[in-house]
This record gives structure tokens, C-alpha cells and sequence, in this order.
């Protein structure tokens, strides 16, 4: 969104992290998600959906939650062999 009237002060730590408040004058961006902290402003949308800052974070995790990396891939393959073996040596130690 950008800010089309006023200066208010807002709140994006929900995004960004920062822990402070940030002025926001008539032209600039403001994430989706923000709070106002002071003043009011009114916006106008320039971004929905899977286009927002929000909406590209969401699918990178999908993204990332979705794919095994190299070194997962190669424990699951060592457990396959691992696994069983240890058991069937734990067997036969046993008898």
C-alpha cells in the first residue's frame, strides 16, 4: 500500500522485525499487516494476494516445507540401512 494522506507512525514489526516504530509520510510504501500507531492514514492498495510481501513469505515456506534438503535425503538413506541392522544384530546378540 502506499500512503496517500498525512504522516502517521507504524508498526511492522510483525513483518519486518523492527522494534520501533517508523514515520510514514504521504508517497511511502506501507507493508500489509502494519498497525498505526498515531494519526490516521488513508492508503491506496498497490499490491493483493500472493503479490504482497506476506503472500511471497507464505509460499517460500510452503516452498521450503515442501523439498527435503541433501543432508536430510542422506539421513533418511543411512537410516534405511542403519536402523534394521542395529535390531538384527540386537536379535541375534540376544539368542
Amino acid at each position: 500500500s502506499v500512503c496517500s494522506e498525512s504522516a502517521v507512525h507504524v508498526d511492522e514489526s510483525l513483518l519486518t522485525g523492527e522494534s520501533s516504530p517508523l514515520v510514514k509520510k504521504q508517497g511511502d510504501l506501507v507493508v500489509g499487516g502494519s498497525t498505526c500507531i498515531s494519526g490516521g492514514c488513508l492508503m491506496r492498495v498497490t499490491r493483493v494476494g500472493g503479490d504482497t510481501m506476506l503472500g511471497q513469505m507464505v509460499a517460500l515456506v510452503q516452498e521450503a516445507q515442501a523439498s527435503k534438503a541433501d543432508v536430510q535425503r542422506m539421513a533418511d538413506m543411512v537410516a534405511r540401512i542403519f536402523v534394521p541392522s542395529v535390531v538384527s544384530l540386537s536379535l541375534v546378540t540376544f539368542l
